[in-house]
């Protein structure tokens, strides 16, 4: 399961945990010839083994290729959406719903601007042509982060 030059795909687990890689085309705009100068690589991660501390670990890493530096492409933002109550932190977010919390830390970029919308519903996070993201859901406290490194070689420990 290659990225920058090749394969992507899709493995899995009999639990349902799993690993999916995407790459897109050049990005266009809609009805428009002319394709952007950069592509995107999106690696989602699923592990649901409890080796965490967490019933579900989520990982997900994006990053553009191609021309990233051009002025207009300088602050790349991140968006998700979310229904439940959103408090943010240094680098991170956690999302309250239904008794239950995910906890968001985002390992790079390490220069980061996390912020929410007015409603609350929209967590944006701003930074460069990497994000690697670690969420966590759980009903208790969310288990420990520890950040060996940087960017998308860090290597992250969680739990004890």
């Amino acid at each position: 399961m290659t990225v920058e030059g090749a394969e992507c795909g899709f493995q899995s687990s009999p639990d349902g945990s799993g690993v999916i890689i995407l790459k897109t085309d050049k990005i266009r705009v809609k009805g428009d010839n002319q394709a952007f100068g950069f592509a995107l690589v999106r690696s989602f991660a699923v592990d649901y083994g409890l080796s965490s501390g967490s019933p579900g670990l989520f990982v997900l890493m994006d990053k553009l290729l191609g021309k990233v530096d051009e002025p207009e492409f300088i602050n790349k933002t991140w968006v998700m959406n979310t229904q439940g109550n959103v408090t943010l932190g240094k680098n991170s977010f956690t999302i309250t719903q239904n008794g239950a919390t995910m906890q968001g830390t985002f390992i790079t970029p390490v220069t980061l601007k996390v912020e929410k919308t007015n409603t609350g519903k929209r967590i944006l996070a701003t930074g460069s042509e990497e994000f690697f993201l670690l969420m966590t859901v759980q009903k208790s406290r969310p288990p420990a982060v520890k950040i060996i490194g940087k960017g998308l070689d860090a290597i992250v420990q969680i739990g004890s």
